[in-house]
Order: C-alpha cells, then structure tokens, then sequence
C-alpha cells in the first residue's frame, strides 16, 4: 500500500528530504523579548566595549580619556544604543542578537521598534554577506 493506505496499515509513508534553509532572522518581537530581559540599572555612562561606553547626557564629570569614545543621547537607551548596536554589528562583524547580548551585558538598552527593523535590515545582509551595505537611520 501507499500513500495515506500504507500509514492506515502501520507502515511508516516515505516523506523527501527538505532543504536546509538558513536560520531566520529573529523578529521584533523576539529581539524586544531579548531586550527586556537583563540587566536594567544603568549609570551615567557604562564601557560596553574596550574603550567604547554608551551613556545618557554627556556628563561634565566624564572627560573621556584618549582612545576612548562616548556616545551618548538624552536617556542613552535607544538613539545612542541602536548606533553602538550597528557599530559592533558593521566593525566587528557581530550579528544582531550577539550585539545586543554584548551591551545588554553592561547595560540595560530598549531602541525603539523603528531603531529594531533598521537594526533587522541591517543584519540581513551582513549575516549573508551580500556586499556593501548603505544604511541611513531616519
């Protein structure tokens, strides 16, 4: 028998073989379940990289060293976060959630959902490799 018959007769129906696809890209709804899980306190300004810290309005006690960068923005969660994300994501070759665990790792971040799909679009391609990239953050 065959078919649907062989299975009503205990015998097991040949199924073929899929292709592998590659993984899908999470969605912004897994990333901001990522995102909300951690850590969350937060101080001034926290080293999220060597040399690298992300923080909130630059503060006058915080004269970055040479060789040492601050990005910063009003509450250092989500404007500041999404181009330090893009950073590892572009210079070091980081995917999107490997990104996020790194800073989420030494501070607590939220980008917004229009930061999150730029952030998506910006990891399609470099995980595939598909050449240069233009990104531009609206």
């Amino acid at each position: 028998p065959r078919g649907a018959a062989a299975e009503l007769a205990g015998q097991p129906r040949a199924r073929p073989a899929l292709p592998a696809s590659p993984p899908r890209p999470p969605g912004i709804f897994e990333l901001e379940r990522l995102l909300y899980t951690g850590k969350t306190a937060c101080n001034h300004a926290d080293e999220v990289w060597p040399g690298l810290y992300l923080g909130d309005q630059y503060p006058l006690s915080f004269p970055p060293p040479a060789g040492r960068i601050l990005v910063h923005c009003a509450v250092g969660v989500s404007r500041s976060a999404t181009l330090v994300l893009a950073y590892l994501m572009i210079r070091h070759h980081m995917p999107l959630v490997e990104a996020i665990k790194t800073v989420k790792d030494h501070r607590g971040i939220i980008p917004n959902r229009g930061f999150l799909r730029q952030l998506v679009a910006l990891d399609n391609p470099l995980t595939r490799d598909t050449g240069p990239v233009e990104v531009t953050f609206a």
